[in-house]
């Protein structure tokens, strides 16, 4: 997977790739707030 680089990598790109589910990612923010 390409995130735009190694040690800088793209934070919107790498953002998308840790977080794929959209359920998951509903279910983390739940917890944050």
């Amino acid at each position: 997977m390409d995130i735009g680089g190694y040690y800088f990598a793209n934070p919107e790109v790498t953002s998308k790739a840790m977080r794929p589910s959209a359920t998951l990612n509903a279910a983390i923010d739940a917890l944050k707030a």
